[in-house]
């Protein structure tokens, strides 16, 4: 009788920390709607707007002949440099936008998650800690590597993305290392974000 009792307290304990997850992302979805509200579209200029910007709606495969467009021009390293910059300025405005809407900043990674997941970026996993100032991600059908064949990591615009991403969360100097990509032959893209000056060990 004991035992099930236990078992029953165990059980209702359990439940109760997934009615705590529900709450909680439930709350970042209700944040995120959001974007529902903010995302606008001109009829006359046929132009779509959200948080002070104008967007646009792009096939995966361009993203990645853009990239490569780039590359070819600039050469590898510099279209590289270049293209991490500005997934790092896009993962700074990011934040800089749910701060405009007065969204916990400590709720940020959930909605990234979702916005990732459900924007057809791949299926993303991310561990991220304030107290380490650390984060890793993990992308697997990812659309920057999909469909593609490298001898070395290729999603530049991400691991930028992620960098700047949590730079604005960490407020510290970051940097974001691709670790694994699936160009490469990997299962998934892996991606480590650490202090600028930690150790490589």
């Amino acid at each position: 009788m004991a035992s099930e009792q236990s078992g029953s307290e165990e059980r209702k304990d359990h439940l109760a920390g997934n009615d705590e997850k529900s709450i909680s992302r439930s709350s970042a979805l209700e944040n995120f709607s959001f974007l529902k509200e903010v995302i606008r579209f001109d009829e006359e200029t046929n132009e779509i707007s959200a948080a002070n910007t104008d967007w646009l709606i792009l096939r995966g495969e361009l993203l990645r002949e853009l990239f490569d467009g780039f590359r070819r021009f600039l050469g590898r390293e510099g279209a590289n440099i270049a293209i991490k910059a500005a997934g790092k300025n896009s993962g700074r405005r990011f934040v800089d936008v749910l701060s405009q809407r007065e969204i916990k900043l400590d709720e940020a990674d959930m909605i990234l998650s979702i916005l990732l997941n459900q924007g057809g970026w791949g299926k993303v996993e991310m561990d991220i800690k304030r107290a380490t100032k650390t984060a890793n991600f993990s992308i697997t059908n990812c659309v920057t590597a999909r469909k593609i064949k490298s001898t070395e990591p290729s999603c530049y615009f991400l691991a930028g993305y992620f960098e700047g991403f949590c730079e604005k969360l960490f407020k510290v100097e970051l940097e974001c290392i691709e670790t694994a990509c699936e160009a490469s032959g990997d299962l998934a893209c892996e991606f480590q974000v650490k202090p600028k000056n930690a150790s490589n060990s």
